[in-house]
């Protein structure tokens, strides 16, 4: 919700404040650092208590923070302190929390389970552009951050309490009921030896490098398409257009994770968003070609986090997934946050997206090549 929201915030609040829109994007930075510093704390507590109870205390904190937003000032310390509030609480909300309860329910169609679950992630990237900026144009962008925290609250909240669980979770339940619990997943190596190890490195740095990418392109693709010429209203329909891709791309990469190699799934995918960035370069003012770059990066959106997700539990086991992808996710956040921030700097600097673009497209090849030399899964955790 906050990623994909500050594209549409960022004009607003400069002609308002007199930011720079590197400054504006900042806050993404302080989500960023926090997360490098819990997600793998929030991962330990998701293997010892569950994902549930995680994933409610994130949803109630993030609803109000995220209202909080809508009382900043021109203090830009201020924005950075509401910001932290958003970071801690996003960092119970992260992937982590809901891979990590599919993971412990799924095994054999865990691709699929996995690419369900995350299309969330995908109708926000759909939606939230557009819904953004009708609030904005009929509330002001301070009304718009009450709307986006109250809606998402509204439809989150009953989901998670009614409908979401774990292992964990579901255990402690039957134990309160006096029914015998399922043993604990003992499957995989120990978490520290895994994060040790040059296949979880050679994998963190696969989903970081793709993560910039992604990320700095989702934030500022409305800010791109309109110093392109396109109206903002038509900019935020186009960049919803990801949320659609990203959705495909999950359900075929979860079909295809269960059937073939993950590394081809990822190490492919990854590689898609060359069009958007060459599309973005030599053609920035077709509204056809733009939007089907825009599509395309969302087909290798929807595979990212699936991707790495499967391919950490097949290689790492179930028993310490939180820990092991919420150290992943750690990395992952510092950059999702730090992107946009720097692409938005190139901005202020040179004038022009365009240094940026050229930048995505090496990254691109660097985590499409660390997924092929992933290599098969560990013997040792074939059967998780």
């Amino acid at each position: 919700m906050h990623l994909y929201s500050i594209g549409v915030m960022i004009d607003p609040l400069e002609r308002e404040f007199g930011w720079s829109r590197a400054q504006v994007s900042s806050g993404l930075s302080v989500v960023a650092v926090v997360a490098v510093l819990l997600s793998p704390l929030i991962g330990m507590v998701i293997d010892r208590i569950g994902a549930r109870r995680v994933g409610l205390l994130g949803i109630c904190l993030f609803c109000f923070f995220l209202a909080l937003l809508s009382q900043a000032t021109d203090s830009i310390a201020l924005w950075w302190a509401m910001w932290l509030g958003i970071a801690l609480a996003a960092a119970c909300i992260a992937p982590t929390v809901w891979a990590a309860g599919v993971t412990s329910l799924f095994s054999a169609s865990r691709g699929m389970a996995l690419a369900v679950t995350l299309c969330g992630t995908s109708i926000g990237a759909l939606i939230v552009p557009l819904v953004t900026h009708l609030l904005v144009d009929s509330l002001g962008w301070r009304g718009a951050y009450l709307g986006l925290a109250g809606i998402w609250g509204l439809v989150v909240l009953p989901l998670v309490w009614f409908g979401f669980s774990s292992s964990i979770d579901r255990s402690r339940k039957q134990q309160g009921q006096g029914k015998a619990a399922a043993p604990p997943l003992k499957d995989g190596p120990p978490a520290l030896r895994s994060i040790l190890s040059w296949r979880f490195i050679r994998l963190t740095l696969g989903a970081i490098t793709i993560v910039t990418v992604a990320s700095s392109l989702i934030a500022n693709f409305v800010p791109i398409l309109v110093a392109e010429g396109h109206t903002a209203g038509r900019a935020a329909a186009m960049a919803g257009l990801v949320g659609a891709g990203s959705m495909i791309g999950r359900l075929i990469g979860g079909y295809l994770l269960d059937r073939i190699d993950g590394r081809l799934v990822c190490g492919i995918s990854v590689l898609t968003p060359v069009g958007t960035c060459l599309a973005l370069l030599f053609m920035p003012g077709s509204v056809v070609l733009v939007s089907a770059g825009i599509f395309v990066l969302g087909l290798a959106v929807g595979v990212e986090w699936d991707g790495v997700a499967y391919l950490a539990s097949r290689h790492f086991g179930v028993a310490s997934f939180g820990t092991i992808f919420g150290t992943i996710g750690g990395m992952s956040l510092l950059l999702n946050g730090m992107g946009p921030v720097i692409t938005n700097y190139s901005f202020d600097v040179t004038g022009t997206y365009v240094a940026a673009l050229w930048a995505f497209i090496p990254l691109c090849l660097v985590s499409s090549a660390m997924f092929f030399l992933l290599g098969p899964i560990a013997p040792e955790s074939r059967g998780s």
